[in-house]
């Protein structure tokens, strides 16, 4: 078991599209680019838990952007 900060995401690629990886893919596969250069390949038994895996990691790594951009906009500071 591996705990994961989405802020530790990089991006989320689908299927083939993690080229700068060596581990093999299909169609099949959704990997998470890491900040720290690591990946983690998740492989499903169909596209359709492909795609609906990739969609919920990508809304939840936008959602965590805005968290961060919001806070870094509003954050006061006391003098």
């Amino acid at each position: 078991e591996r705990k994961l900060l989405m802020a530790e995401v990089k991006a989320v690629r689908i299927g083939k599209e993690a080229t700068e990886i060596e581990t093999p893919l299909d169609e099949l596969c959704v990997t998470l680019m890491l900040v720290s250069t690591e990946a983690i390949t998740f492989h499903f038994d169909d596209l359709d838990g492909r795609d609906a895996f990739a969609k919920c990691l990508s809304l939840f790594k936008e959602g965590a952007q805005n968290v961060e951009s919001y806070a870094r906009e509003h954050v006061l500071t006391s003098i």
